[in-house]
């Protein structure tokens, strides 16, 4: 062989090695699991190879908006792609030659920010749960898969967005709610939660194992544009879970005697719909729930802004929850949930609650409470407003009274009827329902739905002639 010949087989032998399929594949990959499980943010599906399973649920898993909302997912969702991954983790391993033959990736979109995001929120979510990662070690891996920043979630407002809420907000919230044993994986109930998370089936979800949110009730079971329910529609469910006191947070729609008669305690803490509470009725609700013999069921309007923000100020008290944490947790349970100044209204009151946490007691023994401001309660109504200069939050000047002088107290199913809505017109509340309702009967494979009892009161016939009616202003009550 001449030199020269030396030389140029000298130069082709130097040349690095051409990068594989496969390699090409996974070059901007975050790995998951070594060797096994990768996330990647593509501007297109990648191509077929015999040893790669690659999947995407940007149109699969998709958030159920209300206005310009569009995350995070909420847990039911987390559910289904944790056992999703676990499947594709199960085949791949079946298929494989080797214990790395296999590879599982899933891939998300390069274009869209929000479809991003919730897949990104996906896989933390999966390294938490099933892999134990904390939130820190989750949020590092998720921030070098793409080069643009992770934009944050918003509310369910129709108007611009305030308040950003990060997708390390939503895994810091999920770690501390496994923490608190909020949420239990293997023990997670998938069809009763996306059964009666429905309007026609309750619409309502356990926060905490303290807490469920609920639509509010009316006085009859009926349908108003969408699907309502008695407060006899939920007794059952309610005595099954141990459920003992009804929290109501606006003006009657039933008469408050319906749940006492049944052996519940029922309470009324009442301010207009899209506002946050004073202070009289932030601390009135927190000793409700710290002295409840058994869990709370707060509802309402639409069982969203007022409820949300005030189990989101609970948690901040007693479990440790920064503002952003605690509303990450609560929509992720049920999204929608604490609108608009609501989010404001928590981070100015953080201090106060975290300063009034409860000071270490025995096991089994209440929790002492830290300079608790004595109240007067009083009764308004939920036109009653003021303005906190402050803090800037809409407030109510005034907390009502439970139920013995409450506006609901001696009303009959005769005498009281959807005094809110006939009094002011559409509210934040109908319009958060009726999107709920209009979304859900467009989805209805979302799952099997079913009545949550025979109705024994009321009139649940529909109208087969519905009276025209014109739209209406929409107004906060």
């Amino acid at each position: 062989m001449s030199e020269t010949e030396d030389s140029q087989e000298s130069i082709v032998g130097s040349k690095e090695k051409a990068p594989t399929a496969l390699e090409d594949v996974l070059r901007n990959a975050v790995v998951v699991i070594p060797d096994v499980f990768y996330f990647a943010r593509l501007s297109a599906p990648p191509p077929e190879l015999p040893n790669v399973i690659a999947f995407s649920v940007d149109t699969e898993l998709v958030y159920d908006s209300f206005f310009d909302d569009f995350g995070p997912l909420n847990i039911a969702k987390v559910y289904r792609y944790c056992e999703k991954v676990k499947r594709l983790l199960t085949n791949a391993a079946l298929a494989a030659k080797s214990p790395s033959d296999q590879k599982v990736l899933h891939y998300s979109s390069q274009t869209d920010d929000r479809k991003f995001v919730n897949g990104a929120w996906l896989v933390g979510a999966y390294t938490i749960l099933k892999l134990g990662k904390s939130p820190e070690e989750a949020y590092a891996l998720l921030q070098t898969v793409s080069a643009k920043e992770l934009i944050g979630f918003r509310d369910a407002s129709c108007g611009p967005s305030t308040y950003n809420l990060s997708l390390k907000d939503c895994l810091v919230g999920l770690y501390k709610a496994v923490q608190c044993e909020f949420f239990t994986y293997d023990k997670f109930n998938l069809q009763e939660y996306e059964h009666y998370e429905r309007v026609e089936n309750g619409d309502f979800n356990w926060i905490t194992p303290k807490f469920l949110a609920f639509c509010g009730p009316h006085q009859r079971t009926r349908l108003e544009g969408y699907p309502v329910h008695a407060p006899e529609e939920y007794f059952k469910y309610f005595k099954e879970h141990n459920i003992s006191t009804i929290v109501r947070l606006n003006s009657p729609q039933y008469a408050a005697e319906r749940f006492t008669a049944a052996g519940f305690d029922h309470q009324d803490l009442i301010f207009p719909d899209g506002t946050s509470p004073n202070e009289a009725i932030l601390h009135a609700f927190l000793n409700i729930a710290e002295t409840a013999k058994g869990g709370l069921a707060i509802h309402c309007k639409a069982g969203l802004g007022r409820t949300g923000t005030l189990i989101a100020a609970y948690l901040m008290k007693h479990n440790g929850f920064s503002p952003s944490e605690a509303i990450a947790w609560v929509r992720i349970v049920r999204p929608g949930s604490v609108i608009g100044q609501q989010q404001h209204y928590l981070e100015a009151v953080k201090n106060s609650l975290w300063a009034r946490a409860p000071t270490e007691a025995p096991a089994g023994t209440p929790a002492t409470e830290v300079a608790a401001a004595p109240m007067t309660l009083t009764t308004i109504t939920e036109s009653t407003e003021t303005r906190d200069l402050v803090t800037g939050v809409t407030t109510v000047s005034e907390v009502t009274t439970i139920v013995e002088s409450s506006p609901s107290a001696g009303l009959s199913d005769t005498s009281l009827s959807d005094v809110e809505q006939s009094a002011a017109g559409v509210t934040q509340g109908d319009v958060l329902n009726a999107k709920k309702a209009m979304r859900d009967k467009a989805r209805p494979e979302r799952c099997q739905t079913r009545s949550m009892g025979k109705n024994t009161v009321g009139d649940t016939t529909v109208p087969t002639k519905r009276k025209v009616v014109k739209k209406k202003k929409l107004k906060t009550r």
